[in-house]
């Protein structure tokens, strides 16, 4: 996304003893207007991450976590103030490698902040028409590499 985002998440992981597993995220994203040429766009963002993960133990109660996942999604554009305004929906595909640390807050809870580099596979800019002679003006701009911050809470143990 061109600017800054809050979103939320849902995630779905698996981890054998080994340490090694996988995730599944469901995620949701808004931001704010990117505003040019007297106008303004703003993206939301609706998009699926996936991948492999390794946990390690540093402790009894914590450990990191590294995991490349790729992302799939769907970008809607609301356009506002530019004479034809049309909302659309734009394919999103990124890669992140992932890191993190969780900390046991008993059986089934545990506490947990990861980052990573958002890596855009296919980057999509929003410009609009400035005249019938087909000049046209960049709004929001395609960032080559994000960064994404979460933190949350988990629940859950072990099934086997």
């Amino acid at each position: 996304m061109s600017e800054p985002a809050f979103g939320a998440a849902g995630r779905v992981e698996f981890f054998h003893r080994s340490g090694w597993g996988g995730a599944v995220e469901g995620l949701r994203l808004w931001s704010g207007p990117a505003h040019g040429q007297g106008g303004s766009v703003t993206l939301t963002l609706w998009a699926c991450l996936f991948g492999p993960y390794y946990r390690g133990r540093i402790s009894k109660r914590s450990s990191v976590e590294a995991g490349l996942l790729l992302g799939i999604g769907s970008q809607s554009a609301e356009v506002k103030g530019f004479t034809s305004p049309k909302p659309g929906n734009f394919p999103w595909t990124v890669l992140m490698p992932a890191l993190g640390y969780r900390l046991s807050l008993g059986r089934t809870a545990s506490a947990f902040a990861g980052m990573g580099p958002v890596i855009q596979i296919r980057p999509q800019s929003f410009s609009v028409a400035l005249d019938t002679a087909g000049h046209t003006a960049q709004v929001a701009a395609p960032p080559s590499v994000g960064f994404m911050a979460e933190v949350g809470l988990a629940l859950g143990g072990d099934i086997f």
